[in-house]
């Protein structure tokens, strides 16, 4: 959990200038987990539901600690891998019939709605 926290504490320092411990952001992230799990459920269950997904893992550091941001509505899962197990599982494909965009990673094969980004197929 240290790492998660420390980067809690990155982001709330260089977005909102709020200076926290790693033991203060613990307990704040446990005190949200705790009062927004409705919420949280709820957002789980957006990027199933919708009709394009941009599974985008950019991002960029801030004293040595990965930080993300995407324009749009952004829905981030810390704490779990990059592995086939977490698209199948955030992308059920028993209720996700949208568009997949990604870096084309071997995780997202499994999709048959899916296509590279725009930076990707620039880049390739």
């Amino acid at each position: 959990m240290a790492i998660y926290c420390s980067g809690a504490c990155a982001v709330l320092s260089f977005f909102q200038q709020l200076k926290l411990r790693k033991s203060q952001a613990d307990a704040l992230l446990n005190q949200l987990a705790r009062t927004w799990e409705q919420e949280f459920d709820t957002l789980y269950t957006l990027p199933a539901n919708s009709a394009v997904v941009h599974a985008d893992e950019t991002s960029w550091s801030i004293n040595s600690v990965r930080a993300f941001l995407n324009d749009k509505l952004t829905v981030l899962f810390y704490g779990v891998h990059k592995d086939g197990d977490t698209p199948a599982q955030i992308l059920d494909k028993n209720t996700f019939a949208g568009l997949l965009i990604s870096d084309d990673a071997a995780v997202y094969q499994g999709f048959s709605r899916a296509q590279k980004c725009r930076a990707h197929l620039i880049r390739n």
